[in-house]
Order: C-alpha cells, then structure tokens, then sequence
C-alpha cells in the first residue's frame, strides 16, 4: 500500500476524500492529514508519504510553498494539487515543482480516482 497525506484548511474537502476514494481497493492507505502547510510539513518529515494532495490556497502559507518545501526532504514522492482556482500562474508554478496533476475543485471523482491510478502505476514503477 502507498501512504498518502491530505492538506486542506477546509475540513468538509478531507472528509469527502476520505468517503468519495474507495483507497484500498486502489492501493494506497490514508497516513495523515493536515489543516495548514506548516503542521503538513513536520508530519511529511514523519510519515514520508508516497502521495501528496494538498489544497494550494491556505491561511499562513500556500500549497506550493509547501509543496517546494516537500521536494527539499530527499525522498520520491508525487504531489496532487486541489484548487479551487484555474488562474494560470498556479499551473505554472505547479509545473515547477513538478506536481503530476493539478485538480479543480469541486472534485470529480472518477477524474481523481484515474488520477490516482497513473500514479499508483508509476509507484509500481518506481518502487516495485
């Protein structure tokens, strides 16, 4: 099973992950989840998740800000955005740090979950 970790300041978008994901059935298993970038970032360093999905727009500091700071910790791990936003600059930023898919929300489900089934693919890939 990959381990995969949440960041969302809205906690109704955790819990929708949590019931709308069947994530066994698809190979991961749920490590952790966090509200804000910076108590997301010590539980990173902890629990060293295969899978990150993190919000983009978050009190205090942003999802990339976190996503840059992840990439710093030295071990593979593939990032999923959620925004509610479609402005360009995020993609692009998104791209700089190398983030496999940027989602819009409200999300889709059968988009996450072929989403989430190329990267399991590509952790197959990687780790297997």
């Amino acid at each position: 099973m990959y381990k995969v970790f949440v960041v969302d300041d809205e906690p109704s978008v955790i819990e929708g992950l949590k019931i709308m994901v069947p994530w066994n059935e698809l190979g991961y298993e749920l490590c952790g989840e966090a509200s804000n970038a910076q108590q997301a970032l010590a539980r990173i360093k902890e629990l060293r998740p295969h899978l990150l999905i993190s919000d983009i727009r978050m009190p205090q500091q942003s999802g990339l800000v976190l996503i840059n700071d992840a990439r710093r910790l030295d071990f593979d791990m593939e990032v999923i955005i959620l925004s509610g936003y479609s402005d360009f600059s995020y993609v692009q930023e998104a791209m700089r740090n190398q983030v496999f898919d940027y989602l819009l929300k409200p999300l889709d489900r059968e988009e996450l979950i072929r989403v989430l089934e190329k990267i399991r693919k590509k952790l197959d890939d990687t780790f297997l």
